[in-house]
């Protein structure tokens, strides 16, 4: 009696990344948001409001004044349509806005607690790590765990 192992077939680490991020509930799709918004709200509206980070599917934005926040919140559910829209899927569910420094370029994610910008939290790690436990080829699981390491911090950058 020989003893066969059966393999599946190589597949591109970009997929099975693709695959973890999407059960882990990580969307770094997200980042989109930044690059349609003026698009979505109009120039008027960008210039004084911008996206500031999102976190389970809950859009932070910061507003200039608290008269375009009460604004805004009367538009929440319109803006969040519009996005979705514009994106093709729905990327968020809800927005909260909040009074802070409002910077004309607002081209990604500005928040440390948020996915994809700033550190991932423990209990990300502590899920990605659960996961990364279940792969038994221990070079293939320290591959994935620096992929992962690396995009966090080339996000980070940004």
């Amino acid at each position: 009696m020989t003893n066969k192992r059966y393999y599946r077939k190589p597949e591109p680490l970009g997929n099975v990344m693709e695959r973890l991020l999407k059960r882990l509930n990580i969307d770094f799709d997200a980042r989109r948001i930044w690059e349609v918004w003026k698009e979505v709200v109009g120039e008027p509206i960008a210039n004084r409001a911008h996206p500031d980070y999102i976190k389970q599917k809950t859009l932070c934005v910061r507003v200039s004044n608290s008269a375009w926040l009460q604004d805004l919140q009367f538009r929440r559910d319109e803006i969040i349509e519009r996005i979705n829209d514009r994106l093709g899927r729905p990327m968020v569910e809800n927005i909260l806005f909040k009074i802070g420094p409002v910077e004309q370029d607002s081209s990604g994610p500005q928040g440390s607690d948020s996915i994809p910008s700033g550190p991932m939290d423990q209990d990300v790690r502590s899920e990605i790590e659960e996961h990364l436990s279940k792969i038994k080829d221990p070079d293939l699981r320290e591959s994935i765990r620096k992929a992962i390491e690396r995009r966090e911090r080339e996000t980070n950058q940004e």
